[in-house]
């Protein structure tokens, strides 16, 4: 579970630096025996914790920058996407029925302070839906902007293509199967980057993942 931290993109250099360590310190000292144990103990039988992790963790800070490790674990799905259509679609969804009661079409069912009352009530949850909706594209765009000023820093001294493997095993899998909204969150998250064109051998290799589980 992600902790309730400031914001990376609001943060000092020195927050920054402090989240990151806590997220390197928390990885370095997972026990994957205990996890497997307790959450799946018929795969633990089969596939001991030492075979799946040993080599990532001898391997991962070489092929994975913390700050990457961190800045993928500490944001959400509403931090990267906004489905501004639904967002429309619902607004335009109550313009109608705001529409419908002007014109009087319920007008034998219903008095005119109730059509107020109700006219009212639409609106609210019209500019309810507008006002999450700029909030949230808002706090993207922030992030959005953090994400292209620090894309340097993500990859700084990362050489091998074995970024591919290591994210995947650290970051992308476990988050695709932790819960739907975290499913697509990762799968939007390999969206962006492959939009700045910085991982897109993760782009790739997320593919063929999802294409040979679906087998």
């Amino acid at each position: 579970m992600r902790p309730s931290i400031k914001p990376m993109h609001s943060m000092t250099p020195e927050e920054r630096t402090d989240l990151i360590e806590l997220f390197k310190k928390s990885f370095d000292n997972f026990d994957p025996e205990t996890m497997c144990k307790q959450k799946n103990p018929s795969f633990y039988a089969v596939h001991t914790p030492e075979f799946v992790w040993k080599d990532i963790k001898l391997q991962v800070w070489k092929n994975v920058t913390p700050e990457l490790y961190t800045l993928f674990w500490a944001l959400s799905l509403d931090n990267i996407y906004v489905p501004v259509e639904r967002y429309d679609a619902e607004v335009q969804r109550l313009n109608e029925e705001i529409s419908n009661l002007d014109k009087g079409a319920d007008a034998q069912k219903t008095t005119k302070a109730k059509k107020d009352k109700n006219i009212e009530r639409i609106q609210n949850s019209k500019e309810n839906f507008e006002n999450e909706k700029q909030k949230l594209l808002q706090n993207k765009d922030k992030i959005d902007k953090f994400i292209e000023e620090r894309k340097d820093a993500l990859f700084e001294g990362i050489t091998s293509r074995r970024i591919n493997h290591v994210f995947v095993q650290v970051c992308l899998f476990p988050r695709l199967i932790f819960s739907p909204g975290d499913a697509v969150y990762a799968a939007k998250f390999v969206e962006k980057w492959h939009k700045v064109r910085r991982l897109s051998y993760i782009d790739f290799l997320y593919s063929s993942y999802t294409v040979r589980g679906s087998l």
